[in-house]
């Protein structure tokens, strides 16, 4: 999806890793749905932040 390892990375691999082990994702369609969910509602609030 072209995101760098930081900070941002960790975090969604991280919330990644946490809902795999309480079963709430099972494949890799569910993991870029979640990947793609995290990505637009981090733009909604830096584009909210940048409004101020």
């Amino acid at each position: 999806m072209g995101l760098k390892p930081g900070a941002v990375y960790k975090e969604i691999f991280n919330k990644i890793i946490e809902k795999r082990i309480k079963g709430e994702i099972n494949s890799k369609e569910d993991e870029v749905r979640l990947v793609k969910q995290f990505i637009a509602e981090k733009s909604e609030v830096l584009n909210k932040s940048k409004s101020f």
